[in-house]
């Protein structure tokens, strides 16, 4: 069983570094892609991160663009589309994605909007891992995490089972999940003039028991005056959709091209 491990492992460490082989063994995922879950990040009593100066609230930020990405999609005329919220409303961590494995959902995309120091700006994309990338991805992890605080103590009763669906899940998706942060990355760099900060990986709550491949999207920093601007910019959340759209079409193709022939 050890030489097995290992080799488990080694694969998983090669193919983080290398996306281009990210599905060289057998996917998981089940083509063509037909539902879609999109998580608009925090809501109601929980605000997310907040830009003082002038008053932006990150939970309105994602729930304009979940919305908006879910009626591109949805043009498409080949997906179902999802929303974990329509409006401003609280909703548990843990529920959002019991949610989307309810419906069998394919995909689940969870938005939000990032937060540091003032000087910090740009896009990055996290998929689940139990050890962050670096140190700023661990922070920013245990600050979307926080939203824990605003849940019933009660609501916490499945923790087990979550986390044991999540180590499942991890297993079985991790290099899909990987993949499609590329994509999405590769398509927000052609599409947008915005810096990118990467493909990361860190213990993002939300993502826990998703039993799919599924990705956290931090579109721009609203702690950031310049980033901020964009984000309440109609014009900058419409090329932010339009190259998530993109990377989805774009993964969509490449797991299609790396399946066996029948």
């Amino acid at each position: 069983m050890v030489p097995d491990k290992i080799t488990k492992t080694l694969f998983l460490f090669i193919a983080l570094l290398f996306p281009p082989f990210l599905l060289a063994q057998e996917s998981s995922v089940s083509l063509p892609l037909k539902k879609i879950v999109i998580d608009a990040g925090h809501g109601g009593k929980d605000t997310g991160a907040y830009n003082r100066k002038y008053g932006t609230k990150e939970k309105n930020i994602n729930l304009a663009i979940a919305l908006e990405l879910s009626q591109a999609l949805e043009k498409k005329g080949k997906y179902e589309v999802y929303l974990t919220r329509k409006e401003d409303r609280f909703i548990p961590l843990h529920g959002r994605s019991s949610f989307a494995n309810g419906i069998g959902a394919d995909l689940f995309i969870s938005i939000h909007c990032n937060a540091g120091r003032r000087k910090e700006d740009g896009f990055e994309i996290y998929f689940l891992s139990e050890k962050a990338t670096d140190p700023d991805a661990e922070d920013l992890a245990e600050l979307e995490n926080a939203s824990h605080a605003f849940e019933e103590k009660d609501s916490h009763g499945d923790e087990k089972l979550m986390g044991l669906l999540s180590s499942m899940a991890r297993n079985e998706y991790i290099n899909e999940s990987s993949l499609l942060c590329h994509t999405i990355e590769e398509a927000v760099k052609k599409e947008l003039s915005l810096s990118s900060r990467g493909v990361k990986q860190a213990n993002f709550h939300v993502l826990h028991g998703v039993q799919m491949p599924s990705v956290l999207v931090e579109t721009a920093f609203i702690t950031n005056r310049k980033d901020e601007k964009k984000l309440r910019s109609k014009s900058f959340r419409s090329n932010m959709v339009k190259a998530i759209v993109l990377g989805i079409e774009n993964y969509e193709n490449r797991v299609s091209s790396l399946q066996p022939t029948q």
